[in-house]
């Protein structure tokens, strides 16, 4: 969900890489953002797979994040939302509130 400071700062990357739908809530206007973007950036290799068919711990390849700031895996079955360092720079700098951000391993 982002507010509206978050997504005139945000819209042109939130809109490259998934869909933005407004939501009014009482006087607030508020876009709720789907992150479309299925990347194919995980080294199944050095990743460990889960038996529920699931990723339990990603290793991702380096080279294939470039351009790939937010997205999801197939691997995961889209659950998660990952994204990269510089994408959390971007989120961090301009002090948005509401994220948790875990690092992961990048190969």
């Amino acid at each position: 969900m982002l507010t509206e400071g978050a997504w005139s700062e945000l819209k042109e990357i939130a809109e490259r890489y998934g869909h933005l739908l407004p939501w009014q809530y009482g006087e607030r206007r508020l876009w709720l953002w789907n992150v479309t973007n299925v990347a194919n950036v995980l080294d199944r290799d050095r990743s460990s797979l889960n038996h529920f068919g699931g990723v339990s711990h990603p290793v991702f390849t380096a080279d294939k994040l470039t351009d790939n700031p937010v997205f999801k895996l197939r691997e995961d079955n889209y659950t998660a939302i990952y994204c990269t360092y510089t994408f959390r720079q971007l989120i961090e700098n301009h002090n948005f509130t509401g994220l948790e951000f875990e690092a992961l391993d990048v190969a």
